[in-house]
């Protein structure tokens, strides 16, 4: 599952947002195990292994497994940086 993160004052976050009414919005809390964490700043995960979890109301996911970056999904066991795509192959060009 990609992800769009975010290095808040207090920790990661990321954030759900309803399609239909651009007000409503709600914060995720992110929790990495120790050491484990992103750089600082603003990052594109692939979580490979996670949990949500809930304390006090609040929502959470604690990622255990993730990819740095755009590429980190494989397609066929081929990372998706080396697929290689013809113009032939798609049915809109």
């Amino acid at each position: 599952m990609k992800l769009y993160i975010n290095k808040g004052k207090y920790g990661w976050y990321t954030t759900a947002k309803n399609r239909n009414d651009k007000e409503d919005k709600a914060y995720v809390n992110l929790f990495f195990p120790k050491n484990s964490d992103p750089a600082d700043g603003t990052e594109e995960i692939d979580a490979i292994e996670w949990r949500l979890t809930c304390y006090k109301g609040k929502v959470g996911m604690t990622i255990f497994k993730y990819q740095i970056g755009a590429y980190a999904s494989e397609v066929e066991g081929v990372p998706e940086k080396d697929v290689k795509i013809e113009p032939n192959d798609l049915p809109f060009f």
